[in-house]
Parts: C-alpha cells; structure tokens; sequence
C-alpha cells in the first residue's frame, strides 16, 4: 500500500512496509524518536507505553528498510523498586550505547 501526497505525485511507502518488525511495535503512541549521533545507522523510539525500541537502518540493497535491534521494556526501568512505569516522555543518546530517558513520574 502507498500514499500518494501533493508534493507533485510523491508516492510514499506505507509505515507497515517499512517497520516489518511487527513483534516490537509499541503499543501506544510513540512520543520520541531518537537518532544515534555516533552510529547514523540507528535510531531509538520512545512510547507511551514505557518502552524504548531500537532500530537500523538496512543496508543498501536490503529488502527491509529498517530492522529491530533490541528493547528496553517498561519493567527494565524499574531496577528492582515497585514503582510502576506509565510511559517514557522523551529519549536522547548520552553516548554510542547510553540513552537517557525521562519518565511519567518525574525520573530520568
């Protein structure tokens, strides 16, 4: 399926044939998205639903776009407290493999 937009005809892929990772889609609405200044090939994104999902880009000539590198559930923040992580407000890499994100309640 495509969109064709204003912008003199440009076709445009659909978001589910790029993001065909469908096992790590988050569950609520994404609130963040994070590109890696260091390594241009990955991105992070934040949800509502309190994870964070990495990505790379393909390579060129792949068949995906993108593909799934890992995730940060919403129980992996917690460290061992009882508190309950509602959502994720925001994201932004600290260094290569080190995001800080800021959450519901007030922490980073």
């Amino acid at each position: 399926m495509t969109k064709t937009t204003d912008k003199a005809n440009e076709i445009l892929p659909h978001p589910d044939d790029i993001f065909r990772e469908n096992l790590y889609e988050h569950s609520d609405s994404v609130v963040a998205i994070e590109k890696n200044f260091i390594d241009s090939k990955r991105f992070a994104t934040a949800s509502k639903d309190g994870s964070v999902v990495f990505w790379k880009f393909a390579e060129t000539g792949s068949d995906e776009l993108v593909t799934f590198d890992t995730v940060i559930e919403p129980f992996q923040f917690s460290q061992g407290s009882n508190f309950h992580i509602r959502s994720v407000t925001g994201i932004k890499w600290y260094e290569a493999e080190v995001i800080a994100a800021s959450l519901t309640d007030g922490t980073v």
